[in-house]
């Protein structure tokens, strides 16, 4: 089988704020291409968020940023499937 393919985008906290007790957040998106055979694969797509434990940011990046994202990234990826399939 063919090699894998991630493509991983990353946002590393600033050290000085995260020392300093300050708010920060770290986040990663990975773009995944799983060869399944000789035509087909699978993509995948994985976001994920770690904050500092105040109230206001973990409210902000779990309440309200995930839904948001996944709605987000849903569509993302039914868009490229119906254009893969589109172009077939």
């Amino acid at each position: 089988m063919a090699a894998r393919h991630p493509v991983r985008a990353r946002r590393r906290p600033d050290p000085a704020a995260k020392a300093a007790g300050r708010a920060w957040v770290e986040t990663s998106w990975l773009f995944f291409l799983e060869p399944l055979g000789p035509s087909r694969c699978r993509f995948i797509s994985r976001y994920r968020t770690r904050t500092s434990d105040d109230l206001s940011t973990r409210l902000a990046y779990g309440v309200a940023i995930e839904p948001i994202g996944f709605a987000m990234d849903r569509r993302m990826l039914l868009g490229v499937k119906e254009r893969v399939e589109r172009g077939r």
